[in-house]
């Protein structure tokens, strides 16, 4: 959602968007995480003489019977202003931008406990857990007119870390530690630095068409990664004076290289296509 007030050459505005995640996954097995926390969890429990090897294979099948419930999504509040040079060929404009993001994780039991009961209860959820935080990063773009139906524009994203503290935390506390959920606790999730490119063109007096690309420098932000890219296309048609309609897409490869590193069960990075859609609402000085 945007907004934007332009008066003579300079602009201010303001909107909020999603600048990473946004989704949910449902791991109903599991996953390889939860997994070797419970092959931990028996192993410590056989060596500390809470159940008998015998009774361990037991134990462990009960305890593989779980689901993993997991969201994440960052929200991105952008204010900014900019301003038109050399006979409106040339702009310049610059924003902050202040994030929030929120991640949650739930492990629940496929049946109630019954070996399990005596040292994990009889609650069928064994985490329920809930992470918050706030960054915050800059904005700086240009863009150029060569002639009055072409635009190339060229935007940079500093890099962002979101500090997540863990506000709300529940279920067995042996498993909330061994996931490494501990209320309170804290821990940062980079969002890389990026450089977007684009060129547009005004095809007729209706419409619009566009394409560019977005260049994530992952290296940078230490993420056991390649670069990322991102290749997108978008058209525009101005309906009347007021009101504009757009499609668009674009296709994202997030460039790892690593089975061991570099990414997140909670918040994962996948190679996607995107698809999306936009109104434009004109009146005056004023964009929607």
């Amino acid at each position: 959602f945007e907004v934007v007030w332009k008066k003579d050459k300079t602009a201010l505005f303001t909107g909020m968007t999603v600048f990473a995640g946004g989704g949910a996954l449902e791991y109903e097995k599991g996953n390889g995480d939860t997994i070797g926390a419970i092959d931990t969890m028996v192993g410590g429990l056989v060596a500390g003489g809470v159940i008998s090897s015998a009774a361990a294979p037991l134990v462990k099948n009960e305890l593989m019977g779980h689901s993993l419930d997991v969201s994440s999504s960052v929200l991105g509040l952008v204010t900014g202003m900019s301003h038109q040079f050399w006979e409106d060929r040339l702009a310049v404009g610059a924003a902050v931008k202040i994030l929030y993001g929120k991640q949650t994780r739930e492990i629940t039991l496929d049946n109630a406990p019954n070996l399990t009961a005596p040292f994990l209860g009889t609650e069928k959820t064994l985490l329920d857990s809930e992470a918050s935080g706030f960054g915050v990063g800059g904005i700086l773009s240009v863009h150029y007119k060569p002639v009055d139906t072409i635009d190339l524009a060229v935007t940079y994203h500093t890099e962002s870390i979101i500090d997540y503290e863990y506000t709300d935390v529940s279920g067995n506390s042996t498993v909330c530690n061994m996931m490494g959920v501990v209320e309170d606790s804290r821990f940062d999730y980079v969002i890389p630095a990026y450089l977007a490119f684009g060129i547009g063109w005004q095809a007729t007096s209706q419409l619009y068409l566009a394409a560019g690309s977005n260049i994530y420098f992952n290296k940078a932000a230490e993420y056991d990664y390649d670069n990322a890219f991102e290749i997108n296309f978008a058209g525009e048609y101005q309906i009347n004076d007021m009101f504009a309609v757009s499609l668009g897409g674009f296709y994202t490869s997030i460039g790892c290289n690593s089975k061991d590193g570099g990414n997140s069960f909670s918040a994962p990075s996948l190679d996607s296509f995107t698809y999306c859609g936009g109104v434009e609402i004109s009146a005056g000085d004023f964009t929607i």
